[in-house]
């Protein structure tokens, strides 16, 4: 404890509280002098989230270009004052970390802010993740993500996907190609480095090196597949800009690989054929340690 001025400042060690990176607790400051309480601040109980700290080595990073998150290109975001905010799904860096006994993977974004109180820290960006990581898999989307109006490409064909949103009702779940799930992960912000981390035990992904599609949507809690709609034009609450709401991708932001582009890969959609446009993933090979 020390005095600054007017003021006292004091720490207390998390693990003191029993509160571990993640969770979070209820606080409330009492003044007391003889058993007669001064004052209680604030006013009513406070909820303080406790960041999820990498708790891992980084074995892999790739940047996105800032500004990207429009899909084909002149994507918009619905006009409700709450989306004034830029970069509210504009992706820049995906990293990978290993922790042991599970992965973490780190989503930075331009802006991370949470005006609805979502439970993991963060209320617009959903993420959808696949992983090509063994044999087999599927080049359609997952029936809990096909809202995004997207197909994979052949040559790696998905095995996982996870969901990851604000709000732990279907913000956190994973499954497989083959059918099994949803298995429950660990999903959490770090607001001050607008961060998003996923945390996954190796015993549900034993091997994570290998090709990783990673799309960010707009979360919508009544929307399909809780994504939000983008049409022709923008409204209040779905976005604008897209050439085909049908069969163009319902995604703001994609991880594209060295060689092509975001604006590429998601124009690849064809209404005529009724072909939804073939994503191409990124290479996840971990640098030496």
């Amino acid at each position: 404890m020390v005095r600054v001025g007017d003021r006292i400042e004091f720490s207390v060690p998390f693990s003191e509280l029993g509160v571990e990176p993640g969770k979070a607790i209820t606080l409330s400051l009492v003044l007391e002098r003889s058993g007669t309480t001064i004052d209680v601040l604030p006013d009513r109980p406070l909820l303080a989230g406790i960041p999820t700290l990498i708790q891992g080595e980084e074995r892999f990073a790739i940047d996105d270009p800032a500004g990207d998150d429009h899909g084909t290109g002149p994507y918009v975001y619905p006009l409700n004052d709450v989306f004034e905010v830029e970069g509210l799904f504009d992706l820049l860096v995906y990293r990978v970390y290993d922790a042991e006994t599970k992965w973490q993977l780190a989503f930075d974004f331009a802006a991370l802010t949470n005006p609805w109180s979502g439970p993991h820290g963060f209320s617009h960006p959903i993420l959808y993740l696949y992983f090509d990581v063994k044999d087999g898999g599927s080049t359609i989307a997952s029936e809990e993500g096909e809202a995004a109006h997207v197909a994979f490409d052949p040559v790696h064909p998905w095995d996982i996907f996870i969901r990851v949103a604000g709000w732990p009702a279907y913000g956190r779940h994973l499954w497989t190609a083959d059918g099994a799930g949803p298995v429950l992960i660990e999903v959490a912000a770090d607001p001050k480095r607008g961060r998003i981390i996923v945390t996954v035990p190796k015993m549900v992904i034993p091997e994570i090196e290998g090709w990783h599609y990673v799309l960010v949507g707009s979360q919508d809690g009544y929307g399909a597949n809780y994504l939000r709609s983008i049409g022709r034009s923008p409204v209040e609450w779905s976005g604008g800009g897209s050439p085909d709401p049908f069969w163009a991708p319902q995604i703001y932001d994609f991880l594209a690989p060295t060689g092509t582009t975001q604006e590429e890969i998601l124009s690849t959609f064809d209404e005529d054929e009724s072909l939804y446009a073939t994503l191409i993933p990124v290479h996840i090979q971990f640098n030496t340690p």
